[in-house]
């Protein structure tokens, strides 16, 4: 999903001429399987039901669009590119959810298939020369200033703490504590 929304988002970025936030762009290529966490809580929530229907997509973004206009647009790819591309031909989606319930897909392609792992490879080399290429790896992996620097978080209380007691509630390790 990583590579499909790197590769869509980044498209639609380069035809609109827009810039994007790299790390955002990753979290929305893979928003839609938020419904794996929700799980915990919900356990009725099917995997690739609501939150990978075209409609709920489009609903959570129009606020986006609206704010940001254009700018919006390589976020959406993303979103659209894990459920139109990525699920839809390995196993199905509730796309029209809610208007129907009913699954579609194409192919119903395994994901442990040949095929579908030398997709994966392929896709995945193709983002990694793209990523090196336009130097966009480099600086995602680079540690920044502001990140190193102290914060108002001491090693006692992590940013991410918030995220220990999330864990304790829903009884799955997150982050290990500190």
């Amino acid at each position: 999903h990583f590579a499909l929304g790197y590769l869509t988002g980044k498209g639609s970025s380069k035809l609109l001429k827009t810039k994007f936030n790299l790390p955002l762009l990753l979290v929305a290529s893979v928003l839609p399987d938020v419904d794996l966490l929700l799980r915990l809580q919900f356990p009725y929530l099917m995997h690739r039901g609501p939150t990978h229907s075209i409609f709920t997509l489009t609903v959570l973004i129009i606020p986006f669009f609206i704010i940001y206009r254009k700018k919006a647009v390589p976020y959406y790819a993303a979103l659209l590119s894990h459920s139109l591309i990525g699920d839809f031909f390995t196993g199905g989606i509730m796309l029209f959810w809610p208007l129907s319930r009913d699954f579609f897909n194409y192919g119903n392609l395994d994901v442990a298939s040949l095929p579908s792992v030398i997709a994966e490879i392929v896709l995945f080399a193709l983002t990694l020369a793209l990523m090196l290429k336009t130097k966009e790896l480099q600086s995602l992996l680079k540690p920044s200033k502001k990140s190193m620097r102290s914060s108002k978080y001491s090693n006692k209380r992590p940013p991410w703490r918030f995220l220990n007691m999330l864990s304790l509630k829903l009884k799955v390790p997150v982050f290990p504590r500190v």
